[in-house]
């Protein structure tokens, strides 16, 4: 808690990028389908 280091952060802003990557393949499938 508290502090969070600059490692902890860029890993968080990856998982939150993949994330982020995967919802918008999802619209575009449905958004085509």
């Amino acid at each position: 808690m508290g502090i969070v280091t600059s490692d902890e952060r860029c890993g968080l802003g990856d998982r939150l990028t993949s994330l982020d990557q995967d919802l918008a393949e999802t619209i575009e499938y449905l958004l085509l389908a």
